[in-house]
């Protein structure tokens, strides 16, 4: 208990912090061991929160005797927080936000940690609010423990475009100001596959004050960075296919041949940061997606998709939960027939005769659970 009370008192500290990682990844300084117990710690209170507000709602049912007999929580047996297989590098979708550098006060590509008013409040720098107000101001992703480095190469890309970008003259300034509405880059999404290396690039600009010229820049300007970080990427696969696979990988996701296979520009002028019916989205190269895998099955990603972030966790997650419903619907037998159990899981009459994937977005646990069901439906409400 002392120690998960020095942990959210940590928490608390490192996120009123302005580092990049205190800001993206709060419990980085805390040992994954501590991070997995105060995890633990919030989801005994979610489930006991739950059982409290059922109990309001339907006074059948009695918190106090629907304890877990592993301890866990109320309500429902509560496993112990699985450890992910990648703690480090794994994040396979990155949204930068294109800003004012907090070091060096330039246009850069990286992690919001405030805005450029507040620069002159904290006395880091006098950079003059009237003319970057609206900006955000950004902190490198160099250094944040769960950022690929395929991503981090796009991201500095795409920075020394923007350095390109202010000899353009463009109207308004190279970083879009939210206040003014003025400016042109925003956002730049990077989704890469840890395990197939695709890489996807995505640029949100603000369209109003571009001309086809610069618009046309922009696409010649992304196709540039792309190759850029692909010699870099083939360079370093290169070396270390030399190596071998000597140096220690425990916690880190594969290190395929990363390739950039497509890249858009958005073009966005709503004042929200979502896209809406008035966004429209150009295919600068590529066919417009990338695929991603997962537990063998092979998925389609469009950019604005939703997906899991860290594949190593989701496979176990995802492996647990094809266990529960394989037991589920075969009770534990014999030690003798357990190897025969094993051979024709997911076969036949073991299968469960329905499976409902709620909320299932895109299908993909659906998908993933299909060879343990006769028949899998998928319930969404919100429109593709």
């Amino acid at each position: 208990e002392d120690d998960l009370k020095k942990v959210r008192v940590a928490v608390t500290i490192l996120r009123r912090a302005r580092d990049c990682r205190s800001v993206t990844t709060p419990l980085w300084r805390v040992p994954y061991e501590g991070q997995l117990r105060y995890k633990m710690s919030l989801a005994r209170g979610q489930i006991k929160k739950l059982a409290r507000q059922l109990t309001k709602l339907y006074k059948p049912i009695d918190s106090d005797n629907h304890k877990s007999p592993m301890g866990g929580g109320r309500l429902c047996p509560l496993d112990n927080v699985g450890p992910s297989p990648w703690i480090y590098g794994y994040r396979n979708k990155c949204e930068f936000a294109a800003g004012i550098d907090v070091q060096t006060s330039k246009p850069m590509i990286g992690f919001t940690v405030g805005t450029v008013k507040n620069r002159v409040q904290d006395g880091v720098s006098n950079v003059g609010t009237a003319d970057n107000g609206g900006c955000v101001r950004v902190a490198s992703a160099k250094g944040c423990p769960h950022i690929a480095n395929p991503a981090i190469d796009v991201a500095d890309a795409i920075t020394r475009m923007l350095i390109d970008m202010e000899s353009w003259g463009l109207n308004g300034g190279v970083v879009y100001d939210k206040v003014k509405t003025k400016g042109c880059m925003r956002m730049v999404i990077v989704r890469c596959s840890m395990l197939t290396g695709e890489v996807m690039v995505l640029l949100q600009v603000f369209p109003t004050d571009l001309t086809e010229e610069h618009q046309k820049m922009i696409e010649k300007g992304l196709i540039k960075a792309c190759r850029e970080c692909d010699e870099k990427w083939s360079r370093e696969f290169s070396q270390q296919s030399k190596k071998g696979n000597d140096e220690k990988t425990n916690g880190y996701p594969p290190s395929p041949k990363f390739k950039a296979v497509t890249g858009l520009v958005q073009l966005h002028a709503s004042l929200m940061e979502l896209p809406d019916k008035t966004t429209r989205t150009k295919i600068v190269f590529g066919p417009g997606y990338l695929y991603e895998e997962l537990l063998g099955v092979k998925f389609r990603i469009s950019p604005t998709a939703f997906f899991q972030v860290n594949v190593g966790a989701a496979e176990s997650l995802f492996s647990s939960v094809r266990k529960w419903l394989f037991e589920a619907n075969n009770p534990p037998k014999s030690k003798k027939s357990e190897k025969s159990e094993e051979k024709n899981e997911g076969e036949g009459g073991q299968r469960l005769p329905v499976v409902l994937d709620v909320c299932c977005g895109t299908g993909a646990i659906g998908l993933l659970m299909a060879k343990y069901a006769s028949k899998v439906f998928g319930l969404e409400l919100v429109a593709a």
